[in-house]
């Protein structure tokens, strides 16, 4: 999913601020995917990635769901009190919702 978005945001920028057609965008951008893919692959190959892993403290690690939850509760109460809750889609409600109450029935 991470790597959908970059492709899509990459993609629509080099095309953008290089003036270029979509079809050398897609493969300059092709081509940082496949840089990309050959750093990770030879990163679990030499165990560096989890040398990586091991290096951030397991609360740092344990920590970044509830940060994304509590990121994606304020991004939606940010919304609904300034006055643009049209803004945010109904998936992103059921998500909030849902965050809350595993934060409720962890604590």
């Amino acid at each position: 999913m991470g790597l959908n978005s970059f492709f899509a945001v990459i993609c629509g920028n080099m095309a953008a601020m290089l003036k270029t057609d979509y079809t050398s965008a897609f493969q300059a951008t092709m081509c940082i995917i496949l840089v990309e893919g050959i750093v990770f692959l030879l990163l679990s190959v030499f165990n560096i990635r989890d040398k990586i892993v091991t290096a951030i403290p397991l609360g740092v690690r344990l920590g970044i769901g509830h940060g994304i939850g509590l990121a994606m509760i304020s991004h939606m109460v940010i919304k609904v009190f300034s006055g643009h809750a049209k803004e945010v889609s109904a998936l992103t409600y059921v998500i909030s919702a849902l965050f809350l109450v595993k934060f409720f029935a962890v604590v």
